[in-house]
């Protein structure tokens, strides 16, 4: 099972959230063939339900 810190685990880094966190906004490349990812300028808006999670509960 793979966990957060598991060294496979390849977690997309969040580059901007909103006061709310409700807009997350990756500029990176590690998530660009993620479904959740609608293309946003050079970046993606992140709209995974489970990545959304992680940031709010652990800042990351």
């Amino acid at each position: 099972m793979l966990a957060l810190e598991d060294s496979e685990f390849n977690l997309c880094k969040i580059d901007f959230v909103d006061d709310e966190s409700t807009v997350m906004i990756i500029f990176g490349e590690q998530c660009r063939d993620c479904g959740y990812g609608p293309g946003f300028g050079n970046g993606a808006v992140c709209l995974c339900p489970i990545r959304k999670e992680i940031y709010t509960k652990y800042g990351m």
